[in-house]
């Protein structure tokens, strides 16, 4: 079948203007992570009529992944991701341009990733905590928004950084002496400042332990659906400036189950300067 790009995504037009579907085939957005959050991305974004990609991630699709990421089915076991979610959005979008690079991101391989994108989206594992810095600082070094969206329970805290925002290792106050429970304990206490979870998640499933790898935070499916939502109008009304971005120190929340809104600084136990409304 022929396909046409107006046909396709102009039930987006109401919502966002023609000129502005123009001006969206023109930004290209990295997404780091293709597993629990970013393969949504890329698939959400790809609907809304953005056309130009950068994906990176190393990992392969398996059945531990069945439960909450997009392009994790019982025919692609085995398969590369950023290949499955490239096909993926290709098959919505045949004109879609989505490079793909097969590492995991670090600061030593996040050259690639920044090249000609317009903003960053941080959907790493939680268990590589340790290289938030490098995306988020890296992007707001290069003038550039970036995002993350963190699920948890039934809930979902969304954190955007960028020029104006102090940086990342400022808000979650990282040290260069904290190994990766540490920072990966920071950063899930700045990122629920209301504490939303918290009401209905035992403490010690909200609590970085040793080792790493015994870290698992409980979150359904349809809480990274509410991820994929928030991050995704996010990047939208930012590059189409529809309405001044919420950044850093400021974190937005939303919990399904106990039907509650926040937005809220970052928990200042750890912040290097004092959270304040930017």
């Amino acid at each position: 079948m022929s396909f046409d790009y107006d046909t396709a995504f102009g039930r987006n037009v109401g919502m966002v203007t023609r000129e502005d579907m123009g001006r969206l085939r023109s930004f290209r957005i990295g997404i780091a992570g293709q597993g629990g959050v970013g393969g949504h991305y890329l698939i959400a974004l790809t609907r809304m009529g953005f056309e130009k990609f950068t994906i990176m991630d190393g990992d392969t699709f398996d059945t531990s992944n069945l439960n909450r990421q997009v392009g994790a089915t019982t025919e692609t076991m085995g398969r590369p991701k950023v290949e499955v979610m490239r096909e993926m959005a290709l098959a919505i979008n045949p004109r879609v341009d989505v490079r793909t690079i097969r590492k995991m991101f670090s600061k030593e391989t996040s050259g690639p990733f920044f090249e000609g994108i317009d903003f960053a989206i941080n959907s790493i594992d939680y268990f590589s905590a340790a290289v938030y810095e490098a995306l988020h600082d890296g992007a707001r070094n290069r003038g550039l928004y970036s995002i993350t969206g963190s699920p948890f329970g039934f809930s979902t805290s969304v954190t955007m950084f960028g020029p104006e925002s102090p940086s990342f290792v400022e808000c979650f106050g990282i040290r260069p002496e904290d190994d990766d429970v540490t920072r990966l304990g920071k950063f899930w206490n700045a990122v629920t400042p209301a504490r939303l979870p918290h009401a209905y998640l035992p403490n010690e499933w909200l609590t970085a332990t040793r080792p790493m790898n015994t870290n698992l935070i409980p979150a359904v499916n349809v809480c990274v659906y509410l991820a994929t939502a928030m991050v995704c109008t996010e990047v939208l009304v930012t590059l189409l400036k529809k309405r001044p971005p919420t950044l850093a120190p400021n974190v937005i929340q939303i919990d399904l189950l106990t039907r509650a809104l926040a937005v809220t600084p970052v928990h200042t136990q750890y912040a290097i300067h004092p959270a304040r409304d930017r």
